[in-house]
């Protein structure tokens, strides 16, 4: 399937012929007499995400069948994820720093914490989780700010926007986050080229849906 086949555009009932090439991983192993190719299945901590289309006349969705992260960005199928905006009384932000061994962005800044909804999982409960898991904040109440798209050239989101008011303190997640800032929403838009687009679009739904803009 093309890199930029539009999910919205493969018809009802169609689910896309998803490769599985990710999962085989090729390794050289050295002998005496040659060079041994052998090619095997990884099976450990593969993610799986479910997949979306839009049906054009009704603009309902439907999962339409499920995918490997790696398949998935590959593809630029279309998927959920879900955006936290944490904010204190001031409105400053919470913008969390992303590790180097990151796979979208590494290094850059995040406006909103959060991440891709897995297979099966409920937005709310997705993040809940990722919110736990990045930033140790749990027993606080969310504010749901509805749902939105995004796309760029490599990205193609349905994403859940939530906030709520935390003031830390806050147990990162080593491997995901490098640091942690208050920052205000004009310097963040001013610095906007040091974060990640798809949390800048979501800080600007936030902004709008909480007349903020």
């Amino acid at each position: 399937m093309d890199q930029n086949t539009n999910i919205e555009h493969l018809g009802s009932g169609r689910v896309p012929d998803l490769i599985e090439d990710e999962l085989e991983v090729t390794t050289l192993e050295v002998n005496d007499d040659a060079l041994k190719l052998e090619t095997f299945q990884e099976t450990d901590m593969v993610e799986w995400v479910d997949i979306i289309a839009i049906d054009e006349v009704t603009g309902e969705q439907a999962v339409i069948g499920q995918s490997t992260r790696s398949a998935m960005r590959l593809h630029k199928l279309l998927h959920k994820a879900t955006y936290l905006i944490v904010h204190d009384s001031n409105n400053n932000i919470l913008v969390q720093k992303r590790t180097m061994n990151k796979d979208y962005y590494p290094g850059y800044w995040d406006a909103a914490a959060g991440g891709v909804v897995q297979e099966n999982e409920d937005w709310y409960v997705s993040m809940k989780r990722e919110a736990e898991e990045e930033l140790g904040i749990t027993d606080i109440p969310f504010v749901d700010h509805g749902e939105f798209y995004f796309t760029d050239e490599e990205h193609y989101i349905l994403g859940r926007l939530y906030s709520c008011i935390a003031t830390g303190p806050f147990a990162l997640q080593s491997s995901e986050i490098e640091q942690v800032d208050w920052v205000g929403t004009d310097d963040i838009f001013n610095r906007q080229s040091e974060f990640t687009p798809d949390s800048i679009f979501a800080l600007t739904k936030w902004n709008s849906r909480n007349d903020l803009s």
